[in-house]
């Protein structure tokens, strides 16, 4: 579930990928405080929508490791510092996944998924319910590859949250083309997710 989508030309992007200080009406803000309250308010507005999509309550939060080769292996992952600040999801925060040997790096590239590119710490985890907290959703090859590493350990469920789903407003394909437009027609508001949108469209 993405809270916002995003283009290359925007300050959310420029916050993500290219490390930039994000501004706000009281001037500069660190990015981890940044994105903190960016989670916090989505998940204070939208808890109930992904706790439906899980099928109960979350066990366990966890983020995906960068592989991107713009992302630099950090001493402090950006997302684990972020969720650290939220403390909804701070309490069931574990860093299960690791990434796996470098022969997974170039499919990943590919924006293409594999369920052996990361390892999971630990043993089974017997249908827990995961959280997976992510900052950019390109392909999805990481999200799948990471849900599907959770998955083979024994979760019941993994349901991802993304602080922002990046869009081409160029793209000829039909479907992405349809979303962005929609975006592009009303202003962003932490009030609607794609969960409980469709809920209120198929009541529609």
């Amino acid at each position: 579930m993405p809270i916002s989508l995003t283009t290359k030309e925007t300050q959310l992007y420029d916050v993500l990928v290219r490390e930039k200080t994000p501004y706000g009406v009281t001037g500069r803000r660190s990015r981890v405080d940044f994105l903190a309250a960016t989670v916090t308010h989505f998940y204070q507005k939208h808890a109930g929508c992904l706790r439906g999509l899980a099928g109960g309550s979350f066990t366990i939060v966890a983020t995906i490791p960068s592989t991107g080769a713009e992302r630099p292996v950090q001493a402090f992952p950006l997302m684990d510092a972020v969720v650290g600040k939220v403390s909804a999801l701070a309490r069931l925060f574990r860093p299960l996944l690791l990434q796996a040997d470098g022969e997974f790096a170039p499919v990943l590239a590919a924006r293409k998924s594999h369920s052996n590119a990361f390892r999971v710490r630990g043993g089974e985890l017997n249908g827990e319910r995961v959280l997976l907290v992510n900052d950019l959703f390109v392909s999805g090859a990481h999200l799948q590859s990471a849900a599907s590493a959770l998955i083979a350990k024994g979760a019941q469920t993994v349901v991802a949250l993304v602080v922002a789903r990046l869009m081409n407003p160029a793209s000829t394909d039909p479907y992405s083309a349809k979303i962005w437009q929609e975006s592009c027609d009303r202003p962003f508001s932490f009030d609607r997710c794609c969960v409980c949108e469709s809920a209120c469209g198929r009541a529609a």
